[in-house]
Order: C-alpha cells, then structure tokens, then sequence
C-alpha cells in the first residue's frame, strides 16, 4: 500500500476534494484508479488538507486534519468516494469551505489523539496572532456538536491560546533581533579586517616594482 499524497504525485491514482466545515463528515474525497493495475491506497491519520480559497479570496481558511485513518483497494478503473471526520487546524481561521487540496504533512498521532484542544495549542506556536472576521474558536454550537467542547471550555481556552501566540511571536521578534545583532557584528567586523588589511598595505613602501604610498591602492 502506498499513501495517498505519493500516488497522486506520481500520477497513479488522481483526487478530488471538497472541503465543507469541520468535524463530523466535513471532507468529501474521490479517488479514482485510471491505471490498468490494483492499487492499495493508505490515507494515514493526521493528514493535512488545505482549502484552495479562490471561490472564498477575503478569507483565511484553516487547514482540515483528517481523523482517522482510511485503506482501501482500487481496482483497475475504479473508484472510491470518502466521507471523513476532520479536525480544525487553526482556531483564528474561518471555516474551509470548498475546494481541498492534500499536503504531505500530517499530525503526530501523540497529539491527534488527544483532540480538537490539543491540536489548538500546537498549532497556536506558529500563529501570527492575526484573526480573521469569522474565526473558527468562536463557532460554539459547532464546537459543541462536533467535539463536545462548551462555551465556557473554548472561552477559556481561547485566552489560553492568546497567551501561547503572543509569547511565541515575542519569542520570534527577540530571535530576530538576536540575529540581526549577529549578522550586524560580523559586518562590523569584516569591515574593520578590510580597513586595517588596506591601511597595512598602502603604507608600505618600495623601490623598482614596489608599490609606493600614492600608487594604486588594493581593491575591494
């Protein structure tokens, strides 16, 4: 069996995906075999899907995280439409809605596991802080349907997520900086090896081929 990601990439089986919310039955998938041979067909847990966006430009759309994972075979011409659970990958994007296209990335299961929760907090290391107009942590009734999750529960935990993204951008700025200081004191550096290299050679002087005080100076 090979995954799923590897056989459309190399042209053995082709996919489509349509994104339509999260949670339960939110991603239909079609897979189909044009080849003249079997093919096993792995979709493993965790793996990401991102909506396409054209049909939504304004909005920023979360990444779907496929909840459990799914094996089949496909016969010579055949297909195999799938109905899959996902899991939201981003709490301050809007709901995806449309076209999906599969990534090869997928979640660690260590924290697929532990659900919609525990997905937030890892994702919320590599958010930006920015939300969007309609963000998925304020879906509540949704939330609820779909992964048990109370208003007062995501209420909380928005605030928990709040503090996990702006420490990580703080966190950033100050590698940045720390960086640039770095990249700054190694020019300064180099810049003071070529002042001293051009002072040390055009003070020196000669006779016949030597190269005197007011000749050409070294390049740079």
């Amino acid at each position: 069996a090979a995954n799923l990601y590897d056989l459309c990439a190399a042209g053995t089986v082709t996919m489509e995906a349509e994104a339509n919310s999260i949670g339960f039955k939110s991603l239909s998938v079609l897979v189909r075999n044009p080849g003249q041979t079997p093919v096993r067909v792995d979709l493993p847990a965790g793996s990401f899907f991102i909506t396409r966006g054209s049909e939504y430009p304004a909005r920023r759309m979360q990444p779907q995280i496929v909840r459990k994972a799914e094996s089949f075979e496909l016969a010579p011409g055949e297909e195999q439409a799938l109905v899959l659970d996902t899991y939201c990958g981003d709490s301050t994007a809007s709901l995806p809605q449309g076209s999906a296209l599969l990534t090869p990335y997928y979640l660690d299961k260590s924290r697929l596991y532990r659900g919609q929760a525990e997905i937030w907090r890892w994702s919320a290391q590599y958010q930006t802080g920015h939300s969007t107009a309609y963000p998925t942590s304020r879906e509540y009734d949704l939330l609820e349907q779909n992964f048990a999750m109370s208003r007062m529960e995501v209420d909380s935990l928005r605030s928990e997520l709040n503090r996990i993204v702006k420490a990580n951008v703080k966190a950033r700025q100050e590698e940045l900086e720390a960086t640039k200081k770095r990249v700054e004191d190694l020019t300064k550096e180099q810049s003071r090896k070529h002042i001293h290299h051009s002072s040390s050679s055009s003070s020196s002087t000669g006779f016949g081929g030597g190269r005197s005080g007011g000749g050409a100076g070294a390049s740079f």
